[in-house]
């Protein structure tokens, strides 16, 4: 429930979300995806910082950001398969 988008959803839809989850550590620094890659991972962060940059969509560009737990990335990717 600590994550905004998934706040309003009912215990048993909350509960098979959760059971699709997978805990995945990266080291600091590590690239966890790179521009032009093909996305099939929607992540949420339990702990630690992402620096997300070189965002775009379109002819659209937006400045480079900093997200934390319960923040989230990668769900374009999945709606669009972009």
């Amino acid at each position: 429930r600590k994550v905004q988008f998934l706040s309003n959803l009912d215990e048993s839809t909350l509960l098979r979300v959760s059971d699709a989850l997978q805990s995945v550590t990266f080291p600091e620094g590590e690239r966890i995806i790179n521009k032009g890659d093909v996305g099939e991972v929607f992540y949420i962060l339990r702990e630690g910082k992402v620096k997300v940059h070189d965002i775009g969509f379109g002819d659209s560009r937006y400045i480079d950001q900093e997200l934390g737990p319960g923040d989230w990335f990668g769900e374009r990717a999945l709606l669009t398969g972009e």
